[in-house]
Formats: C-alpha cells, structure tokens, sequence
C-alpha cells in the first residue's frame, strides 16, 4: 500500500522543502479532516471525511494526515466507534488497489504514466460512498429510518468527493473558480461549520455569523441566505432550528444596513443577534459570538472579503447587458444593409425607362408622302384591299432594319436595287434618292434605342440582384447572438486554471457556433501558450475548441470545433490529352464549419467549357462564402450568365453543403447527376437535377437533404462518369474500395470507368470523394 500511494517520493519531495512548506499542507489536510469527521449523521459514519479523504488519493494528496484525520471520527463522547476506522479502511484499500492495478497495467503495455487525476470522479464517488455504505449496513438495526440514514450518508459521501476533489486543486492565487471548484468550497464550508458545531456551539456560530456578515455585501438576501445555510449545516450536529433562523435573521439585518461603511452592518448584525438572544431566552454567550463575529469580518481587508466572494458567487453582472448590445449592434447593421438594398432596388426601377424608338406610323406615312405623291400609278398601288403598297413599305423598313442590325459601311441602297424592288413599284429606280435618307435614320435611330434599352434592363437586373443580396444579409444580420455570462465564467476559471491570466473573457453563441474571446492581462499569445488554452477548454467544456483564425497579439479568438470532420478530395482526367476538361470542381469550407463541394460541367469541352464552368463555380462559392442564400446565389449566377453575349454557354451545377455539427447534408442539383453515399454495405443514391444554368430566367434546382453519419462514403461525379457505365457496377466498385483514401478513391473510380466503358461514348471524367468521421473529443 506504501507503494501504491508512492510514499518514498513523497518523502524526498518533503526533504526538499523547508519545514514550513513541508508541515503546512499536512497539517491543513489533517485539521479539515479532523473537523469533517465530527460531522456524523450515523453514529460513527461522517460521509464529509471520506468524502475528503477519496479526494485527497485522487489528487496526490497526504494519504497519511487524511487517515488520521478521518480516523479523529472515531473518538467521540460514546467511546470509541468502529465504523470510521472501517471506512477508512475501505477508502484507503479501495485506492491502493486502483492504483495498483493502473500501474500494472501502465507496466504491461509499455505506456507512460497518463497525466491527471489517479482516480476519476466515477471510482471515487463510488470509493467515498463504499466507506459509508459498508460499516453502515453493519450498523443499521433494520428499521426505515436508520436504513435511510445510511443510505443519505453513502449518498452525501459519493455526492461530495467530485467537488472536494476539483477545490483541492484550488491554488490560493487563484482568482477564478469553476462552477464545480465553487460547490466544493460552498460544500466544504457548510460542513466545516458542522464540525465547528459538534466541537463547540459558540465557535460554529460565531462562524455562521461572520459568514453572513461577509456575505451581506451581496446585498440582504445573499445575508440571509448564508446564514440559514450555516444553521442547516448547524442542525446536522444537532443543533436546535431555531439557531438557524437566528442566522438567517441576522444576516438579512446585516444586509438591510449595508452601506458604504462597513460597521454599519457589523453593528446591524450584532443589534439583531442580541435582540433575538433576548426574545428567545438564549445563552449570553450567543451575543458575544456576534461581536466576535463582527470583529473579526472588519479585521479582514475588504479585498480578502471581495475575492471570496467572488469564490463562492462569481463574477456579477454589470449593469450593460451584453445580450441587448449585441442584438442592438446587429439591428444596426441590418437596418443599414435594408437601407442600402432600397436604395439599389430605387436604382433598379430608375433604369426601367421606357424606349424611345420611332413611331413606325408616322415613318410610313413619311415615306408614303416622298415616293407615292403625283404618281400617275397611285390609285393603282394603294386601291383594294391587299394592301400591296404597305406591304412593299414594310419591306423596305424591314431591309433597313436588318442593315442598321449588321453594322454595315456600305449605304442602304447600293448602287444596283434588287429587281423585285423594281417590278413592284414603278419609281423603283428613285427609292435610293426618295426614301434612303429616311429609312437609314429610322435604322440607326431604333437600333440605338434598343442597345440603350438593352443596356438599361441589364443594370436594372444586376442592381435588383444587389438588392436581393443586401436584403438576403440584413436577415443574415437579423440571426441571434448571445453573449454567455455563465460560459464566459466558465472558461475565465478554466484558463485561471491551467495558469492563464485573462483581462477578459467574452462567450458569444451565434447561429451556428459557439466561440470564446480572451484576452490576456498582460503578454501576448503564443502558439504553445493557445494550445494549452486550447486542451483547458476542451476538458473543461467536454467539446474541442480550437484557436480561430485572425487572432494575434493580446486577443485569441476559440471556436468550437463540430462533433463530425470530413476528408475530401477530387481527381479529374480530360476527354483528350492536351485539351482542358470541361469540369470544374470546389472544395471548401464555409462559416459554422460546414463543408462545400462543387462539381460544375460545362457545355462540351475545351477551354470554352472550362472557363464557363470555373466562373460558375468561383462565383457560387464567393456568394456562398458571404453567406448568402443558396438559392440567390444561384439566381445571381444564371442571370449573369443569361446576360453574357455567348448566351449560348451554359453550365450544370452539382452543390452539397454538410453541416459538420449535425451531419446534415443538402444536395442542390442543376443538370447534375445522381450522387452515391456509401453507408456500411448499403449504397443510397441521390437523384440528379434539371435545367442547367444559363438557360431559362429562372432556375428551379433539385434539392435534397440526406443526414449523414459517421463512416459515410461520398461520390459525386460528372456525367463522363456517372453515364458511362452501370449504376450497379459502379456501386460494387466504390464499396472495393471504399477503405482507401479520398484521393485514392476518386482515382480508383475513374480508372474502373476507363477500363469498363465504351471508349467511344468517353467524356471528361471527374469524381469527387469525401469521408465523414466523428472528431476526436468532440
């Protein structure tokens, strides 16, 4: 057992000290041991004790002082009791023996001695409850209630040893606790005013009674409150309840008359203590333990008195509440970005003006009036219902339309007319000198008119475009951000800690993502200083955290990590050697951990492909990346590539957008095809799209939501490779080689379609693999 509890190091680590360090850590564990072991709900059961001491083993603490400690229990006014002896024993094997058995098995597999507690929270509760629970089934006598009393002892033991374990790591410099460190002080207070009980009434209240007074400063229910604690903790030493009530009474006085001078609520609170001495007949020496009370609370610095509570209660609030800064911040924000979208959307009507082009109307009876007046042949043309003399006109309109349309150098009407100009009208010959002029004005005139038309419902189009963006990052604006006091405390005590001294400390929840901003008091970040942050943060919140880009100097900002990671890579091979692949692909990771990927293929191959389906594709991810909507995004794109003049280039698009933190996959599909998951032995397809972009003026996309889970296997791929061969062949050979590597597998894929496929139907091949694990310490 000596060996187990490594008493020889111990005694050479002593031998290095002076006698003050080496006596001053016994003989505070042997004195706190000594005064939980008075608390005894159970004859000879004290559950505070074992509690302490099955701490003590976990944290590397005096096996020797805590057992004497404990042991301390066992003299009482009844004579000597047995059971706590027993339950020491129990304790003190119980750890050897883990001990024992973790160093075998550290020996056998050849691993260095694990950093850490040597006992973890569940082996001690259960060890601190054993020690309890073992002597008191000997000892109950059968009926319910003595049952219940052990039963409540075992409990309040395995309750306790967690919390007395976390405060045992408490340095005195400490300026922040952890909820858990907190508890444990609270609790081992409580039960040292219990023991203080047991020994001698007037020390545990006059120890009550200066809880409550330092307590005050809270305001008069933080007074009252700690003193009816301290007269509960009283009455598990038999002590009557109507000290209790006294306790609460005066601390709710010594609150009702805080002020900035400190004696007004030391007076205050031995005012109410002599008063209810008086109403209820106690003992003179209760008054006098609430001037020695008051005494000795003033004796102490009132920056003594601001740490511990700040101990025991936390950081307060201040009178700013960090939640409505924030959302009002961010209201700001968007009624700005609302404001700039109105303001494009005004811009957007402003284009819409109407097009002037001349009246047709007016050009015909113009030219009517220039080659048809004092013709001997005039009633001839316009006379019957044929119409024959306005069809000829619109002929010549239409041929001078078509002229302005080609950008022609050449005059209207050359120097030979076409001969049916000459049999349809009987001044044919003249119609260059009549109507020319007229009709080239008329051309040139539309034509402007319609490119300035043109020109206008495109920046109309693209400035409604920006305003549907804007509007789309105001609601992005509008998404909650909370600041989280408790967290930020929370992390504060954790750096406080690992010996990370913080100025300030921010916990900010947003839409997706839960992140930490710390600030150091004094010095700046270092990589190894934010990895140690970085693992403090993890153990203490049980999520991975890891530092977030950006930060530097003085300020580090932590995400925290998804509970899923995903692995993904692409391998594309051309149609021809030497001729770019009409494919394009993207892999990237967006805001709130979530992963994109884009496969893109453009009409045909070559250059001309290839560009038309990058440029897809680096402006979705652009869009994607400012958090706009995928649906915009991808409104936005088709109606800048409908507004290119090779109108006739189009572009399939295949999106999967994975949320990290919930597995949760959404495939968005334009002309794409279907997609594989390979989920143990089971392939699950995801049909294809419709219309690609580039087509139509609107877009309607196949969308599709899969959750995802730890070890899928994704493929998204091109049509040269979905289509080239069989969906069942291609099934059989992702889940061959479905244990290989993104990369690998995207490779694998397309050399079995280059084996198996028709090498005539061959098109640009490009797949897309991705794996989906669960993070480690997520």
């Amino acid at each position: 057992m000596l060996r187990a509890f490594e008493a020889g190091t111990r005694w050479r680590t002593l031998s290095s000290r002076s006698w003050t360090e080496r006596l001053a850590a016994p003989a505070a564990m042997l004195a706190a041991a000594v005064l939980l072991s008075r608390v005894q709900p159970a004859p000879g059961i004290a559950p505070f004790a074992l509690a302490l001491m099955a701490a003590g083993l976990a944290v590397g603490a005096h096996p020797l002082a805590l057992a004497l400690g404990s042991l301390a229990g066992a003299v009482g006014a009844a004579g000597f009791r047995w059971a706590a002896p027993a339950g020491t024993c129990v304790v003190l094997g119980g750890a050897a023996a883990a001990r024992l058995a973790r160093g075998w098995v550290r020996r056998g597999s050849g691993r260095a001695a694990p950093e850490g507690r040597a006992l973890g929270d569940g082996a001690m509760s259960a060890l601190a409850g054993l020690g309890a629970l073992v002597p008191g089934a000997w000892l109950a006598t059968g009926s319910a209630w003595e049952s219940a009393r052990m039963v409540g002892s075992a409990v309040m033991a395995a309750a306790a040893a967690p919390f007395f374990a976390a405060l045992l790591q408490v340095r005195p410099a400490r300026r922040h606790l952890m909820p858990e460190e907190r508890v444990g002080l609270g609790t081992f207070l409580l039960a040292a005013v219990a023991g203080l009980a047991a020994l001698w009434t007037p020390a545990a209240l006059t120890a009550g009674l200066a809880g409550a007074l330092a307590a005050s400063g809270l305001g008069a229910g933080a007074g009252a409150c700690a003193g009816l604690a301290a007269g509960g903790a009283m009455m598990l030493s038999s002590v009557g309840a109507e000290r209790a009530l006294a306790l609460g009474l005066c601390g709710l006085a010594a609150g009702a008359a805080q002020s900035r001078r400190r004696w007004t609520a030391a007076l205050a609170l031995c005012g109410a203590e002599l008063a209810v001495a008086l109403a209820t007949a106690s003992p003179p020496t209760d008054a006098l333990c609430g001037l020695a009370a008051a005494l000795g609370v003033l004796a102490v610095p009132e920056r003594a008195l601001a740490r511990l509570r700040g101990w025991l209660v936390g950081e307060s609030r201040g009178a700013c509440d960090p939640d409505r800064l924030a959302a009002r911040l961010r209201a700001e924000s968007g009624r700005k970005l609302r404001a700039m979208s109105d303001a494009f959307g005004e811009m957007s009507e402003g284009y819409r003006l109407p097009v002037d082009i001349p009246d047709e109307q007016s050009l015909l009876a113009d030219l009517r009036a220039r080659l048809c007046d004092g013709c001997p042949h005039y009633a001839e043309c316009w006379a019957g219902e044929d119409n024959r003399a306005v069809r000829f006109l619109c002929q010549l309109v239409s041929e001078a339309i078509d002229w302005a349309a080609g950008d022609r150098a050449e005059p209207l009407f050359g120097d030979e007319l076409p001969p049916e100009l000459l049999r349809q009208c009987h001044r044919g010959r003249s119609i260059p000198a009549r109507l020319g002029e007229p009709l080239e004005e008329f051309a040139r005139k539309r034509r402007s008119e319609m490119k300035r038309s043109a020109v206008n419902q495109l920046i109309s189009a693209q400035f409604m475009q920006a305003q549907m963006l804007l509007r789309g990052l105001a609601d992005a604006q509008a998404r909650p951000l909370r600041v989280r006091g408790r967290q930020a405390a929370r992390a504060r005590a954790a750096l406080d800690r690992a010996g990370i001294e913080a100025a300030d400390v921010m916990a900010l929840r947003g839409a997706r993502r839960m992140e930490l901003v710390v600030a150091l008091k004094q010095g700046r970040w270092s990589p190894e200083l934010a990895a140690r942050a970085s693992a403090q943060l993890s153990r203490v919140f049980g999520r991975a955290y890891a530092p977030g880009e950006g930060g530097g100097g003085a300020e580090m900002r932590f995400v925290r990590l998804s509970r899923l990671r995903a692995t993904a890579a692409v391998s594309c091979h051309s149609r021809q050697a030497g001729v770019p692949s009409g494919d394009s692909h993207l892999i990237r990771m967006l805001e709130g951990d979530r992963l994109l990927l884009m496969l893109s293929d453009g009409m045909g191959s070559g250059e001309a492909a290839a560009r038309e389906s990058a440029q897809t594709l680096r402006l979705l991810g652009r869009f994607l990346q400012a958090d706009v909507s995928r649906a915009l995004a991808l409104e936005t794109v088709n109606e800048l590539m409908l507004a290119r003049s090779d109108a006739d280039m189009f572009a399939t698009v295949d999106m999967c957008v994975v949320d990290l933190a919930t597995g949760m996959a959404e495939f968005t599909k334009l002309a794409a095809c279907r997609s594989l998951i390979l989920r143990g032995g089971e392939v699950i397809t995801v049909e294809g799209g419709k219309l690609p972009l580039g087509i139509l003026e609107r877009v309607q996309p196949s969308v599709y939501t899969v959750q995802l889970e730890p070890g899928d296997v994704l493929l998204m791929a091109s049509d040269g490779v979905m289509d080239a061969i069989e969906p069942e062949r291609l099934s059989q050979c992702l889940a061959a080689h479905s244990c290989q590597p993104p990369a690998m597998l995207a490779e694998s894929v397309l050399r079995a379609v280059e084996r198996d496929a028709d090498p005539q139907r061959r098109d640009d091949m490009t797949a897309l693999c991705a794996r989906i694990a669960l993070r480690r310490g997520a």
